[in-house]
């Protein structure tokens, strides 16, 4: 089953070979706070998804696409895994929802520009607190997304609707 361009957010798939439950982990593109966290979020997989008994359970963990991520297992293709996970794992993200890598680009784009703003007022002092950034990601949604009216939500800052 070829992987489909709408899941470019699987970042990558490893397999520990059995040794545990969750043999399989695919490594999401969501997650990551900065550039020095490398948590990501995770999808959990035992050898049968399709059993009632079976494991999947979205998890939270380190990743870091530059270095050994040997503690998660072997790295592994898409069509390395069997054709049900591959299946499993699409209806998963069509099911919870996941954001596209374009939804991550804008969000990343908004949050960059925030800290941008506080470097500059700062004079040139790093500021890469997540909550800061996100009252001020907050106030700008209420300017432009409710009072202005140039976008909706979405677009101003993607998100996953329950």
């Amino acid at each position: 089953m070829e992987r489909p361009d709408y899941y470019s957010t699987v970042l990558a798939i490893f397999d520990n070979g059995g040794e545990t439950i969750d043999r399989y982990t695919v490594v999401l593109g969501t997650g990551q706070v900065s550039d020095t966290d490398y948590n990501r979020d995770m999808l959990a997989l035992g050898d049968d998804v399709t059993s009632p008994q079976g494991f999947s359970q979205y998890t939270y963990g380190e990743f870091n696409p530059s270095k050994d991520n040997s503690h998660l297992g072997k790295e592994i293709r898409w069509e390395d895994l069997p054709e049900t996970h591959q299946k499993h794992i699409i209806w998963r993200i069509k099911e919870e929802g996941v954001l596209t890598s374009e939804e991550l680009e804008r969000q990343d784009f908004v949050d960059t520009a925030i800290e941008i703003l506080f470097c500059s007022v700062l004079e040139n002092t790093p500021h890469h607190n997540i909550e800061h950034i996100g009252r001020v990601r907050d106030g700008l949604k209420t300017i432009i997304v409710d009072e202005m009216k140039v976008m909706d939500e979405q677009e101003f800052y993607p998100f996953i609707k329950e």
